[in-house]
């Protein structure tokens, strides 16, 4: 197998809201401090002022938010838009799991209409927050998710061996979903691959793959209707544990892209691998 593959792009999307619906886009612009414009600078916390996720309440799958010159709308099942500015100062709390413990961060809170959405969408007293520098640039983060459509066809192949439904890529909430181009790629060879390189001319931007991405419920949660299928992550760690026996369920990986770069929709890429 030689040491460089061909790939393509063949999605691209962000989270302008961490735990809510995704945003398909045309590129990825990478900031200068290496994070995705655009991509989770919001989030979703509880009565307590912490951060909570798709695991605790899965009909965030359903709130959908749209990005119009930096301003947020928001959009959910029998509601109307919501038009999300965050001013008031407040204090969040968030899970990392790098250092396994919870950090206090500054954040801003998008006020009482965007939280008014939120609890009948999901029937809990939830506010929409906006999160400060500090809070984006912290520790243990991984700006780019990336997923590999051979790997998502082996996972289907495999839930129709069990009368399972096949799982749409966007239960994976990947930014980059990555497809084949001269020649078809192997089924989860994104987790041997050590740098993704892209672009032409000045726009050439190398990517390091920086760790697997473990899974957890999340991936049984319905992007469409919000509903909550058990089978799904059993599903999933069955087929890690085949490739990586007792260690944690990996669906996709991790990486970190060049500062100030774009990545775009359709374009070629070529995959360094570690052998």
């Amino acid at each position: 197998m030689p040491d460089h593959l061909e790939a393509r792009v063949d999605a691209l999307f962000i989270y302008p809201v961490k735990a809510c619906g995704a945003l398909r886009v045309e590129r990825l612009d990478i900031a200068p401090s290496g994070l995705i414009a655009g991509d989770r600078e919001w989030a979703v916390v509880d009565e307590k002022g912490e951060v909570t996720w798709q695991g605790a309440h899965p009909r965030l799958a359903l709130v959908r938010p749209t990005l119009d010159g930096g301003v947020l709308r928001l959009t959910a099942p029998g509601e109307a838009v919501v038009l999300a500015a965050a001013e008031r100062p407040r204090p969040v709390q968030m899970w990392n799991d790098s250092v396994k413990m919870m950090e206090t961060f500054a954040a801003f809170d998008a006020g009482d209409a965007a939280a008014a959405l939120l609890q009948q969408t999901t029937g809990a007293p939830l506010r929409l927050v906006r999160f400060g520098p500090e809070a984006l640039a912290r520790r243990g983060i991984y700006p780019l998710h990336l997923l590999n459509a051979a790997s998502l066809g082996e996972l289907n192949a495999h839930l129709a061996g069990q009368g399972l439904a096949e799982a749409e890529a966007l239960r994976f909430r990947p930014n980059l979903l990555l497809g084949a181009a001269a020649e078809p790629l192997l089924p989860f060879i994104e987790e041997q691959v050590t740098r993704l390189h892209g672009g032409e001319g000045e726009r050439r931007w190398q990517m390091p793959v920086s760790a697997p991405c473990i899974r957890c419920v999340v991936p049984g949660v319905s992007p469409v209707s919000g509903e909550v299928n058990g089978a799904l992550p059993p599903a999933v760690a069955q087929l890690s544990g085949q490739r990586f026996p007792g260690s944690p369920s990996i669906f996709g990986v991790y990486a970190a892209p060049t500062p100030g770069t774009q990545i775009r929709l359709g374009e070629r890429l070529w995959l360094e691998l570690a052998f």
